[in-house]
């Protein structure tokens, strides 16, 4: 009986231990998703020493856009997917920040503003 306790209570261990650092450091997804209205949609991907945050454009064109959190603010170049061949230029249709530093397991509010008059707010925990 002992045996089987320690068993479970091991591999309950582990399966928690495998699934806490997706919990607490966010894994990468997306954190929203407005394609119908052209808003761009934020990917949060947690890494060693920082978090790169991968921002996807739904528009034609191409655009400046302002990144905001919190205190933290970076202007951005935001690569649209074209009129012409708009399936094959859709995967370069995006930026890509890194910002270095730690987690502070807090909430982040993130607004991404972008001139063409599109923009995305979202809650991320890091």
């Amino acid at each position: 009986m002992l045996s089987r306790i320690t068993t479970k209570s091991v591999m309950a261990a582990v399966i928690a231990g495998a699934a806490a650092p997706a919990i607490l450091f966010g894994a990468a997804a997306p954190a929203s998703a407005d394609v119908v209205n052209g808003n761009p949609t934020l990917f949060f991907a947690p890494f060693p020493g920082g978090l790169r945050v991968t921002v996807q454009s739904f528009t034609p064109e191409d655009t400046n856009c302002t990144y905001n959190a919190n205190s933290i603010r970076r202007d951005f170049f935001l690569k649209g997917f074209g009129i012409e061949n708009q399936q094959a230029n859709f995967p370069n249709a995006k930026a890509e920040l890194v910002f270095p530093g730690v987690p502070l397991f807090k909430k982040w509010n993130v607004n991404v503003v972008c001139q063409n008059g599109k923009s995305t707010s979202v809650e991320q925990w890091y």
